[in-house]
């Protein structure tokens, strides 16, 4: 069963996007999702997601209500964004660690000039 504003519903939670969205398509085709058996609660966590989903990623590229809703279902897939976890900064180099490193990077760049001349 559709809540009356079930349209409104969806366009809050769904990502804004430049130009159309299709809600023409939208108001024919989620009634017909509901008389398919889906339940509108997935519908709306499903635009949720996607909507999320677009905001923690910086997604450039929306898709169109009307795809989104559409033949391919969109709306059914998981969005979930993966936690991030930075990594453990790397320990300071040592002065003993740079000289040796300038020494090694000094013979190998000798060695390499020798072979070109």
């Amino acid at each position: 069963m559709l809540p009356e504003d079930w349209l409104k519903q969806i366009q809050a939670v769904y990502p804004r996007r430049k130009g159309g969205q299709g809600w023409g398509y939208v108001k024919r085709r989620v009634p017909e999702l509901i008389k398919e058996g889906n339940d509108f609660e997935d519908l709306l966590a499903g635009a949720k997601s996607y909507g999320d989903y677009c905001k923690a990623t910086g997604e450039e590229y929306v898709r169109m209500a009307r795809t989104f809703f559409g033949p391919d279902e969109w709306w059914a897939e998981d969005y979930a964004v993966e936690t991030f976890t930075p990594r453990r900064m790397p320990e300071p180099v040592s002065e003993d660690q740079l000289k040796r490193d300038r020494e090694k990077a000094e013979r190998e760049l000798n060695a390499y000039m020798k072979v070109v001349k």
